[in-house]
């Protein structure tokens, strides 16, 4: 086990902003869960339902709260106490460093096979931070994750971008897209039996089927087994409806369609990102680290 897990985030909107999202009720049922329960002085604080890990309320519990600079609170998870807790520093005078730090989490080793506890929870704080971010921007947001069935084959979810699906289906596609947003030396053989490498390692994921601007499916390595993701295009009026479905988790690995689907939905909300914000687009992730 880990002794830290970080998330660092950029957001486009003043400290004292950012912490009303994590202090007000109301914002955190938007952003992050789907009941919340907040009141600083009288010191409680809670967010629960089914789009939360382990979602039964009564599991937080607040510790500090410094306005425009801090919260920190303690998370029961699979019967031990983590700490998370939230910093806010002013960046480029009129945006926020976040950083986001949970102890007790498991290492990235556990998280990539499928054994560690709470596995979860990384993915679950980087969708989750990736709505904040929309949410004090101002933005549309992404859809929240379903841990509530943790026995499902596949992740399933859509999103809403503003750019027609020839420029979606190019990020998907086109190396120098995907490096932009999801993969880190991406090599793309685009056909009916090609191979798209993400990190320019191994094998990569064979191309099942493609149809331009309108569908791609392809192989995923997951925890030594064969998944199958496929993404469907649907464009009107210069926007794209982007359905995502990883399939082929089967049974006896419970939480691993949960756990992809919140990894997918903080890619997905870059992407749209990306498109929509167009030259001024910049990632708002800065780093995640796993340290002991």
């Amino acid at each position: 086990m880990t002794d830290v897990f970080a998330l660092r985030a950029r957001i486009g909107a003043e400290p004292e902003k950012v912490y009303r999202a994590f202090t007000d009720g109301a914002a955190l049922s938007t952003w992050l869960a789907d009941h919340a329960e907040v009141d600083t002085a009288g010191n409680r604080f809670g967010f629960w339902g089914e789009h939360v890990p382990e979602g039964e309320p009564g599991r937080q519990r607040l510790l500090e709260a410094e306005p425009a600079r801090l919260v920190r609170f303690a998370w029961l998870l699979s019967g031990d106490e983590t700490v998370v807790e939230v910093r806010l520093e002013p960046d480029d005078g009129t945006g926020t460093l976040l950083t986001l730090t949970q102890t007790g989490l498991p290492t990235w080793e556990e998280l990539m096979s499928g054994t560690g506890k709470r596995d979860l929870i990384h993915t679950f704080w980087s969708a989750s931070v990736a709505n904040l971010v929309n949410f004090v921007e101002g933005r549309e947001l992404v859809p929240k994750c379903d841990f509530a069935d943790l026995e499902r084959d596949a992740a399933q979810t859509e999103v809403r971008i503003g750019a027609p699906p020839e420029e979606v289906y190019a990020s998907l596609t086109e190396p120098e897209q995907l490096n932009r947003w999801l993969a880190r030396d991406a090599q793309v053989d685009l056909k009916v039996g090609g191979r798209i490498s993400f990190d320019g390692e191994g094998e990569g994921c064979e191309i099942l089927a493609l149809e331009p601007a309108k569908t791609l499916s392809h192989t995923w390595s997951f925890g030594g087994r064969q998944t199958v993701v496929t993404w469907e295009l649907d464009g009107t009026d210069g926007q794209t409806r982007l359905t995502l479905v990883h399939s082929g988790f089967g049974g006896g690995n419970p939480g691993a369609a949960a756990q992809q689907e919140s990894g997918w939905l903080a890619y997905l909300a870059t992407l749209k990102r990306m498109h929509e914000l167009g030259p001024d687009w910049r990632p708002h992730a800065v780093g995640m680290e796993f340290a002991a």
